[in-house]
């Protein structure tokens, strides 16, 4: 209110500035924006800054001495990277299905699978929501590659965005091509309809004499008109 000088004048009749309840930008605005910018079929699409979990961390297991094991290195792994990052294990009793899909919905941008595979082998499978790609990464090298990850899902998300504009300006384009193309061929259709009866007046006359009803002209035009449009559309 300081800056455009709004006030008003309280009971003792002092002039005072309002109180606005105004956000700047408009935060939940830019959220609803990004929302329907980014999001898919699958749901959420969110950047790897703002997500409020970044990584989720997904168990999986189907025996007891592999749960024991699997849950050692997924809490090691929240451990190590919840230092820099807002990290997640999902140690709920859905299948890994279902917590693929839960995560996927809400758009977490990184999806660390491990399982009796990974144990063994010491490395995690990571995967990104913006591409749904996966690859395998050393237990070793996991920190820096999901450093470089953060800025790779950023500038996908950028690239997908510029392109759907791109793509739905060009649609539009060919709608409009379609639009007056459809509007030329019936003028184009009406022409030759108008020109032919003016031309065959007296064989329109003949038919009339031998029978023809009007509906019958008028169909046997019609038909004409119609095939020589489709003929001109596939030339």
């Amino acid at each position: 209110s300081i800056p455009f000088n709004v006030k008003f004048v309280d009971k003792k009749e002092d002039s005072k500035f309002a109180w606005q309840t105004c956000y700047g930008p408009g935060i939940w605005r830019i959220m609803a924006a990004l929302i329907a910018t980014h999001g898919d079929d699958k749901g959420l699409v969110l950047p790897f800054s703002i997500a409020p979990t970044q990584i989720v961390i997904i168990p999986i297991f189907y025996s007891e001495k592999d749960k024991k094991d699997v849950m050692k290195k997924c809490r090691k792994l929240e451990s190590s990277l919840g230092k820099d990052y807002r990290v997640q294990v999902d140690d709920s009793d859905k299948t890994p299905g279902e917590k693929y899909h839960h995560w996927e919905m809400f758009g977490i941008p990184v999806r660390i699978e491990v399982g009796a595979k990974e144990t063994s082998g010491n490395f995690a499978t990571v995967y990104r929501r913006d591409s749904m790609t996966k690859e395998k990464v050393a237990d070793k090298a996991l920190g820096k590659r999901i450093e470089k990850l953060s800025a790779e899902i950023l500038e996908n998300l950028k690239i997908k965005a510029q392109t759907s504009a791109i793509l739905g300006v060009v649609k539009w384009v060919f709608v409009g091509i379609a639009f007056i193309s459809l509007i030329v061929g019936a003028i184009g259709i009406t022409n030759s309809m108008y020109t032919s009866v003016l031309e065959r007046t007296r064989h329109i006359g003949v038919m009339k004499a031998i029978g023809a009803r009007n509906k019958d002209i008028l169909l046997l035009f019609l038909i004409e008109s119609g095939f020589l449009g489709l003929i001109g559309g596939i030339i």
